[in-house]
């Protein structure tokens, strides 16, 4: 009877380790600390019962409590997404004006956990979504590193640019793939207040998972059924201006008296090797060589020391690239991400990386160009698209 009541003891402890392990990997602040105190307390527990671990039955049934409670903490951290502001369709209202809608990535300027799960929920894969907790800790750890995130300034600041270039008739707005407001929330209001006339507007480079994710995301809307008109715009692999954007980025940062003693680093997005990502890759690519076929003509930059590289699933990754222009002797390397809406955590993300991995030689400068662009260029290329994208006949 006792050999029960430890074995039971022992099992409630595990449950108690494993469930406050998680929610201490995705909460932060004072949660942070209660849940690591509660985890650390099963934990210890755990230890001094251990013996009765010895038997093979007892290990089995072990393994099955770690597995459904790790599954029943994911689902409790399900029911902790934030609950997107989507009100009931009004559709009496009709506005002759068109809608724009700016959809980009999107960061939280802090971290807020219920973000953080929704975000995994909307963008990743099945795989992603059962690993949340890692992810979302390491997402923790990188707001604690960058402290408050910029990034909707700069959201703010294109939005604002690209209201200057657009007649009144065009309603701007912004909406966010991975923040509030959500690109759902947005649309739905945009109908509510009378516009069915919608263009949106990714600022996503190629054709590749987050492009397709965001057509999936605007069709389970159904919006159809509200007699609402939708308009995209293309991804941005073919943009001569935004291109040009990034020249300007590198050229800005370049030492005019030691061109020929600089090393570049162009950092594509990488997508899944897989046959459907194939066409995202090639584009990607493609705008990468139109990149460095610039800073060839229009700089004078040894054709040599500029590589191309990736910043996630593909090889090679920026890393090791930066290690192989190092190998040419340059006094400098700069490093950019060459993603339109780049966050100030994968810039942050790839700053550490480099400086974690890579010994540089003594005098030798390392730069991380921030890959966000709200320059004149991109707008004029936002702008054109647009009216490119409303000549087409309405219904």
């Amino acid at each position: 009877m006792s050999g029960i009541n430890s074995l039971n003891k022992l099992l409630f402890y595990i449950i108690m380790f494993i469930f406050f392990i998680v929610l201490f990997f995705v909460y932060d602040n004072t949660l942070e600390n209660i849940f690591l105190l509660l985890s650390f307390i099963g934990f210890i527990n755990i230890l001094e019962q251990r013996k009765i671990l010895r038997s093979k039955k007892n290990i089995f049934l072990l393994i099955c409590v770690v597995l459904i409670t790790y599954i029943l903490s994911l689902t409790f951290l399900f029911t902790q997404k934030y609950d997107m502001k989507i009100v009931s369709l009004n559709t009496y209202r009709r506005n002759e004006d068109k809608a724009v809608l700016l959809v980009v990535e999107g960061e939280s300027p802090i971290y807020i956990p219920s973000k953080a799960i929704t975000n995994v929920l909307l963008n990743e894969s099945f795989l992603s979504k059962i690993s949340m907790p890692f992810q979302l800790y390491n997402i923790k750890n990188s707001y604690h590193m960058i402290g408050k995130s910029e990034y909707k300034r700069n959201v703010q600041k294109l939005v604002a640019k690209l209201k200057e270039e657009l007649p009144e008739e065009y309603y701007v707005n912004i909406a966010y793939l991975k923040d509030t407001e959500y690109v759902e929330e947005k649309i739905i209001d945009s109908v509510t207040k009378g516009y069915y006339k919608i263009i949106i507007v990714p600022i996503i480079l190629s054709e590749g998972s987050q492009f397709t994710g965001l057509k999936k995301r605007i069709e389970k809307l159904r919006l159809y059924n509200y007699n609402v008109q939708i308009r995209w715009t293309e991804p941005l692999w073919n943009s001569e201006y935004l291109a040009i954007s990034y020249l300007n980025k590198i050229s800005n940062k370049v030492d005019a008296k030691k061109i020929k003693d600089t090393g570049i680093v162009l950092i594509g997005q990488g997508e899944s090797n897989k046959s459907n990502s194939i066409k995202s890759i090639k584009q990607q690519i493609m705008f990468s060589k139109k990149v460095k076929t610039y800073l060839v003509e229009e700089l004078g930059l040894d054709e040599s020391k500029i590589k191309i590289a990736w910043f996630d699933k593909l090889k090679p990754d920026y890393v090791q690239v930066v290690k192989e222009v190092l190998e040419y002797g340059v006094g400098e390397v700069l490093c950019v991400y060459l993603k339109p809406t780049a966050t100030n955590i994968e810039n942050n993300i790839i700053a550490n990386k480099i400086k974690q991995k890579i010994d540089f030689p003594e005098g030798i400068k390392i730069k991380v160009i921030d890959g966000f662009c709200n320059d004149d260029n991109i707008i004029k290329e936002i702008r054109n698209r647009i009216r490119l994208a409303d000549m087409k006949v309405w219904n």
